[in-house]
């Protein structure tokens, strides 16, 4: 029987305006649009295995061009259609928890945003020195919601991140969008 669901941040409950995102870069840096796609592109795919986290990838496109950016924000927004999702199973009476990769930047924003608030549990890199695909952080974050791994659903946007999960006995998703996530979430607590 599931007794939690464990949430991703970024590309999850956090998801980043691309477009407002380039277009910060572009009016901040007088970068063009081909520019940074071509540094979107060369990035993507290093980003999209889980080998460097968001804002290191918007940091890398306006490294290839200008030296100083230390004021540089990218432009997220909550996903409320996934906090939606988390609010309706919480109040069905299933715990829910973030598990995360954050750099100390991303959590100050996030806390900054409201963005842990509704969850019982908050299992952070930067807070316990451990990251994603690390087996200790997954160990940890079900030792807090006090659940066994095959009571546990895990949902991340990193395949590599859910197949550490079920690994470790827990179900995973690969969140791809909220309808989908949605559908598979009810699939496994029925």
């Amino acid at each position: 029987m599931i007794k939690a669901i464990i949430f991703d941040v970024g590309g999850v409950l956090k998801i980043t305006d691309i477009k407002a995102t380039q277009e910060n870069i572009i009016s901040q840096f007088g970068l063009s649009p081909k520019l940074i796609n071509q540094s979107y592109e060369k990035y993507f795919s290093i980003w999209q295995k889980g080998q460097m986290v968001e804002s290191e990838l918007w940091r890398n496109i306006i490294n290839d061009y200008v030296a100083d950016h230390q004021n540089f924000q990218r432009i997220v927004k909550i996903n409320q259609e996934v906090y939606s999702i988390a609010a309706d199973l919480k109040q069905r009476g299933y715990q829910t928890a973030i598990m995360s990769n954050v750099t100390l930047e991303d959590k100050a924003l996030n806390e900054k945003i409201g963005l842990y608030k509704p969850f019982e549990i908050v299992i952070l890199s930067t807070d316990i020195g451990l990251n994603k695909p690390d087996p200790k952080i997954y160990e940890i974050t079900l030792k807090k919601l006090d659940v066994k791994p095959q009571e546990a659903i895990f949902v991340d946007d990193k395949k590599e991140f859910i197949k550490i999960a079920k690994s470790l006995g827990m179900h995973g998703i690969v969140y791809y969008n909220p309808s989908q996530l949605k559908q598979e979430i009810e699939k496994l607590i029925q």
